[in-house]
């Protein structure tokens, strides 16, 4: 606590609760008392074992089927499983970490796929496994033909 001009400055609310009457203390202990200890000490649910290293409790998988479908949780899961395993990363919330950034590599990956799949699509693009349709051929072989009766005349 510091002092300065006659205005008490704290450095934190807990602090602050101190200087408080008792009636009010309990009042603002009971809001703000549900700290680190009390997350400990909530009952938690069973977890089930989706992947070698990644573990989350039924209904948080559940929240990821809606919001992604059965497919993106398989991905999703693969992703932070394989980084997992290969890093040693343990993280509190298996279930946090794939909403904050596995949901991210994944959407990426996905981008990734659908504009390698269009590519593939056009003619004479990098990738393209499709034959070139007989009125595509004939129109190149006509432009040959133009630009070489340009250069001959």
């Amino acid at each position: 606590m510091n002092e300065r001009d006659g205005f008490t400055f704290y450095r934190s609310y807990l602090e602050a609760a101190k200087e408080l009457p008792d009636e009010r203390r309990l009042e603002f202990g009971e809001r703000a008392g549900a700290g680190k200890e009390d997350r400990s000490k909530q009952i938690s649910k069973p977890k089930t074992r989706y992947a070698e290293f990644v573990t989350m409790t039924s209904d948080e998988h559940a929240l990821l089927m809606a919001k992604l479908g059965e497919a993106g949780v398989k991905r999703c899961i693969e992703i932070l499983d394989d980084y997992k395993g290969s890093s040693g990363k343990e993280y509190v919330s298996d279930y946090r970490t794939i909403r904050s950034w596995v949901v991210k590599r994944y959407e990426e990956e996905r981008a990734r796929a659908k504009s390698a799949q269009t590519a593939q699509g056009r003619p004479g693009s990098v990738g393209n496994t499709q034959e070139p349709s007989p009125e595509s051929v004939e129109q190149e072989e006509e432009k040959k033909k133009r630009i070489q009766s340009l250069y001959l005349s």
